[in-house]
């Protein structure tokens, strides 16, 4: 995956989980699914998946320079959703995520 993505897309990772409350998972874009915990990384292809008491925040790398180094950008997902990451799209000279809510 390294070679379709800008340099900070290594491996498709797009961001970190930044917080988190009550009952979340990840479904990986690899197999399997983990909890939404602390610090874990939201790559191309997964899907984030929140209870009806979850709510989390994912850290955006595209304001950042570095994949180590989220940015400022913060995506909140609410209760009872699910937010698939699609793919990083290129606009002029900025980089974005691509996601898509199901319900």
């Amino acid at each position: 995956m390294a070679a379709r993505y800008p340099a900070r897309h290594v491996n498709g990772l797009v961001g970190r989980i930044s917080d988190g409350f009550g009952h979340s998972r990840i479904n990986l874009c690899t197999g399997g699914e983990v909890d939404a915990a602390y610090g874990t990384p939201i790559r191309i292809g997964d899907c984030i998946e929140t209870g009806a008491d979850g709510k989390v925040r994912i850290s955006m790398i595209y304001g950042s320079e570095s994949p180590d180094d989220p940015g400022r950008i913060v995506w909140t997902v609410g209760p009872s959703t699910k937010l698939c990451m699609d793919d990083v799209a290129a606009i002029g000279e900025f980089e974005r995520p691509r996601a898509h809510l199901s319900p």
